[in-house]
């Protein structure tokens, strides 16, 4: 389940086969205003919730330079439709530049961040954010 968008942020989501409400999206490169809208609508297909209950997902900053104000309008909106679906939100990856963007905008108190992947699992399945 990997696409590459032409133009935009490029993603790359994966469903988990051990648990299929737990999906990982991995964002890369520079995040900055172009291509957004057709991006939004290629993740809601990706992710595809509908039919899970619960849902979990990790979104992994790792191998992202710059995010600006949409990717926050992003990660924002993907929360709350997970949040609507009774699900949880984690980042994992996120560099120093990031944390200092969330942390001034207060977002570090609505978003979990975790420096690996593996610590971000760890929390969804202890629930420790």
């Amino acid at each position: 389940m990997n696409n590459t968008l032409t133009s935009g942020p490029e993603l790359t989501g994966s469903q988990q086969k051990t648990d299929p409400g737990l999906r990982i999206l991995e964002l890369n490169g520079d995040l900055g205003s172009l291509g957004w809208s057709s991006f939004d609508d290629s993740v809601a297909e990706e992710l595809a919730f509908e039919n899970v209950t619960n849902p979990s997902i990790i979104v992994d900053l790792s191998d992202v330079n710059y995010g600006g104000a949409e990717l926050l309008r992003f990660l924002l909106k993907l929360r709350k439709s997970i949040k609507a679906h009774g699900g949880e939100m984690v980042l994992c990856g996120v560099n120093d530049d990031m944390a200092e963007v969330f942390s001034i905008t207060s977002l570090d108190r609505l978003f979990s961040y975790y420096a690996s992947y593996q610590e971000a699992a760890d929390a969804l399945d202890g629930n420790t954010f």
